[in-house]
């Protein structure tokens, strides 16, 4: 079986029911919003957002969709703010008829924005 690869975001959205559609929309826009400077792309076959380098991944599936932010969720404060979502290492699943933890994804990317720019920082020196 062959797989898709979508040419930008708007594609791999657009390959979703309404229902999913909606919701891989709303985790975009709340990317978008909190960190406006990073670029979107298409990597590993889902959306991803570059700002110094990889930012976040967010993927659809059968009955969840996954937002990827990488080992930043092994911190167990991370856990307790998620209680009631399933982990596994770098990747927080969410069924689409819940809701979108947003003010813990908020906080999540913005810490990833600031890991990836104290790592570009120690490259210049």
């Amino acid at each position: 079986m062959e797989k898709r690869i979508a040419k930008d975001v708007d594609e791999y959205i657009g390959w979703f029911e309404e229902k999913q559609q909606e919701r891989l929309q709303e985790i975009r826009e709340l990317i978008r919003e909190t960190v406006p400077e990073a670029e979107e792309c298409i990597s590993y076959r889902m959306p991803a957002y570059r700002y110094k380098g990889i930012l976040v991944y967010f993927g659809a599936f059968q009955k969840h969709f996954s937002f990827f932010p990488g080992g930043i969720l092994n911190n167990p404060t991370w856990a307790s703010l998620l209680e009631g979502y399933k982990l596994s290492k770098g990747t927080l699943q969410i069924p689409y008829e819940k809701a979108l933890p947003k003010q813990v994804i908020v906080e999540i990317l913005l810490e990833r924005k600031l890991q990836n720019e104290m790592k570009t920082r120690g490259r210049k020196r």
